[in-house]
């Protein structure tokens, strides 16, 4: 399957609503970018707050280039590999978390933080969870 192939068929998974549906199917077992796959997201113009975004991550190796600074909250769990997060608790102190399977994050809105390893093999899978 190619990496078209792969994120058409994610895409179909994910737009899915009567069904059910499983973060482990078809995880390619290498692609050169993560992937990522809207799990759950609402119409933005049904509400007066935020609902929460949920996403997969399927990362294969890859680490952030530069820190997240992200404008909402994040709630991040590692459900497949290996992962090592740095998240910056203030200007001169680095927080250094490795991660396995099942571990988890709360991270508030703006608190800077990136990955600086993921495993490939097995790849990383990612399950987060934004809102207000």
């Amino acid at each position: 399957m190619d990496e078209l192939d792969i994120e058409a068929s994610l895409t179909e998974i994910s737009s899915s609503k009567s069904q059910i549906t499983n973060v482990f199917h078809e995880v390619p077992s290498i692609c050169p970018n993560e992937i990522f796959t809207n799990l759950l997201t609402h119409d933005q113009s049904s509400s007066s707050n935020s609902p929460p975004k949920i996403m997969r991550i399927i990362s294969f190796g890859q680490v952030s280039q530069d820190w997240y600074n992200q404008g909402d909250n994040e709630w991040v769990m590692l459900i497949q590999g290996d992962a090592t997060l740095e998240v910056e608790k203030n200007d001169e102190e680095i927080e250094i978390l490795n991660m396995s399977a099942g571990d988890f994050r709360f991270l508030p809105k703006h608190q800077r933080h990136r990955v600086t390893f993921s495993s490939a093999d097995p790849p990383c899978i990612w399950i987060a969870v934004h809102f207000d």
